[in-house]
């Protein structure tokens, strides 16, 4: 298997289950490791065969700014379910990064693979 992969890819959203947190739009960065069949793109050296990761990372920022997730856990199942629905991969390793989530901490982080089905 072939893999895209995009480190730390800053998304706006409202995540938390604290009423501040409810109440603001805070950053979190995304790593994305995308489970592809390149062959094809290589062949035809065509972006219509290969995973478009610019509309790819649209799509993240866009839906990322309008989701209200109390848990990392429901945003990363949400944002795997989306990719899947719109690109052609296989399988997804998504790392969801919330620095602000504690206060004598760098980084509070969870990562999910997920297998189409």
């Amino acid at each position: 298997m072939d893999h895209i992969t995009i480190e730390k890819l800053k998304v706006i959203t409202t995540i938390g289950v604290y009423d501040f947190e409810r109440s603001i739009k805070q950053a979190i960065y995304l790593d994305i490791k995308l489970g592809v069949d390149s062959i094809k793109a290589a062949g035809s050296d065509s972006l219509v065969d290969a995973v478009d990761y610019d509309k790819l990372t649209a799509l993240l920022r866009a839906f990322s700014s309008t989701q209200q997730c109390q848990l990392i856990e429901t945003f990363a199942e949400k944002t795997t379910s989306l990719l899947f629905a719109h690109f052609p991969i296989t399988q997804v390793t998504l790392t969801v990064n919330k620095p602000l989530a504690l206060h004598h901490a760098k980084n509070v982080s969870l990562t999910i693979t997920r297998n189409r089905v």
